[in-house]
């Protein structure tokens, strides 16, 4: 498989694909990144459904639809072949932040649960914007690092700080996860490394 042809989203909805997973991506990232998802979206429906959580359409829709885009995010962004897309030449900084900038999901919740306070969401929000911005500004080699910490730091205020009441308790953690290791961290993102 030619470098070109790792970089180049195919036409039509296979390129929509392509897009999200990276050109390129081998059947075994796709049915990770799928089954994950989904397996991951079942569940957090399931568990609502059992707990009587009683949610309204708009906020079972909005829940099931930032878990799977969520959970997808986790394993997606941190495959080979999305590495290699998402950190292709031409691709700086300035695009893994506004990546990261336009994750507004915690402003959403809050429209969608109110008992997620303004407060709560905007720091959240507050935390990915600064935490980005830090990483991204950091030392290449020392990024790793950095981002393990800030992640740290995020999993620390979400069972602290940024309580979610009982079906959404794994927002936080996958949200922060997602964009603060699996999206910015460009190691292993070598256009010519084989899918295996």
């Amino acid at each position: 498989m030619s470098n070109s042809t790792l970089l180049s989203p195919r036409p039509g909805l296979s390129g929509m694909w392509d897009r999200l997973a990276g050109p390129g991506a081998s059947s075994a990232e796709n049915a990770i990144n799928l089954i994950w998802s989904w397996s991951f979206t079942a569940f957090v429906g399931i568990y609502a459904a059992s707990t009587g959580l009683a949610w309204n359409p708009l906020q079972w829709a909005i829940a099931l639809l930032f878990a799977l885009d969520i959970a997808g995010g986790v394993t997606m962004n941190a495959s080979p072949a999305a590495r290699r897309w998402w950190h292709r030449p031409g691709q700086h900084a300035k695009a893994r932040f506004g990546f990261a900038a336009v994750h507004l999901h915690p402003l959403v919740l809050h429209m969608v649960f109110p008992e997620i306070g303004w407060r709560t969401a905007l720091e959240m929000y507050g935390y990915l914007l600064v935490a980005s911005a830090a990483l991204l500004l950091s030392p290449h080699r020392l990024r790793r690092p950095i981002a393990h910490g800030l992640f740290a730091i995020a999993l620390i205020l979400c069972l602290l700080h940024w309580p979610m009441f009982p079906g959404l308790v794994w927002f936080g953690p996958l949200y922060f996860l997602k964009l603060l290791l699996a999206h910015p961290l460009d190691d292993g993102a070598v256009v010519g490394d084989v899918n295996s």
